[in-house]
């Protein structure tokens, strides 16, 4: 299951820190975030089985 994170992990980090991307916010002040629930069993999200992606 690690793996499947790492790799979710890598490929949003390659989307937001692409140049269109960068520029877009940029000009937009946007600032991008991402997280993903971590859990083995549907759950509430929570500090404690979150994952910050980006």
């Amino acid at each position: 299951m690690e793996k499947v994170f790492e790799e979710l992990q890598a490929e949003i980090k390659n989307i937001f820190s692409s140049k269109p991307i960068q520029i877009f916010i940029s000009n937009n002040n946007i600032e991008l975030s991402a997280i993903a629930e971590y859990a083995k069993v549907m759950e509430p999200l929570s500090k404690d089985n979150t994952i910050i992606l980006f």
